[in-house]
């Protein structure tokens, strides 16, 4: 005989005060779904808990909408219930729920940079440094980083701490005249994306030699930088 399911329900515009069990929030507004998800799981740990080893299956059904998390969403052994108790977690029927990590930029000001006219936001803390971030979306589309060539590749032309095979990563790498700049001002804002073998590499620079056409990075590379045709590795710059 199949077991009866616990259903659960998360929302956006739910509050975690509330038992979680109803799929939207009740007319009085004292009852309807949760809307963390890091508190729906830790609940149904605690209601799995209380039953002991008499388990049911559980379902979450996310209601469409953008969850954004402060933290990492992490599940455990603990959350994946029983072959015969399993834990679901799924959009609800016809909608599409989103669990994101990003932060939303707001405040946006028309401006203008190198005679250019541009849009400009302040984010005090990531002037602080106290974080960053390499990825931009605009109406739900990434938007693409400045990058140098704008389309195509450079090739690195050498390896000054010789080659040693995959996964024998190097800290340098030797690049064509013009390619990389030493009068960039920004430098540590600048990344180096190498397309190796299968997989690509994001290098982050530490100092030029444009006298010897020498790019150092700050950490070793995965690999040495070969590609998969056997050349030096393919790379852009952004």
């Amino acid at each position: 005989m199949k077991k009866k399911e616990l259903v659960f329900y998360i929302s956006p515009q739910g509050n975690d005060a509330w038992s979680g069990r109803k799929p939207v929030p009740s007319r009085d507004g004292r009852d309807g779904p949760w809307t963390t998800p890091a508190h729906a799981r830790d609940a149904i740990r605690a209601v799995r808990a209380r039953r002991g080893g008499e388990q049911l299956p559980v379902r979450v059904w996310m209601r469409g909408g953008r969850y954004e998390l402060a933290d990492t969403l992490s599940f455990g052994a603990e959350d994946a219930g029983l072959k015969t108790a399993p834990v679901v977690w799924a959009a609800y029927p016809g909608e599409a729920a989103v669990l994101s990590g990003g932060r939303r930029i707001t405040d946006w000001q028309r401006g203008e940079v190198h005679g250019l006219p541009c849009w400009q936001a302040t984010l005090p803390d990531v002037a602080k440094g106290q974080w960053a971030f390499t990825q931009l979306f605009v109406n739900g589309q990434r938007a693409a980083r400045t990058r140098r060539p704008r389309e195509g590749y450079f090739r690195f032309t050498g390896l000054p701490e010789g080659t040693h095979g995959l996964f024998h990563g190097v800290k340098s790498a030797q690049y064509a005249e013009g390619e990389i700049q030493d009068h960039w001002k920004n430098l540590s804002d600048v990344k180096i994306v190498a397309l190796q073998h299968w997989f690509e590499s994001h290098l982050h620079l530490e100092r030029i030699d444009p006298a010897q056409r020498i790019v150092h990075f700050e950490a070793t590379t995965l690999s040495d930088l070969f590609d998969e045709t056997g050349r030096y590795a393919r790379y852009y710059i952004e």
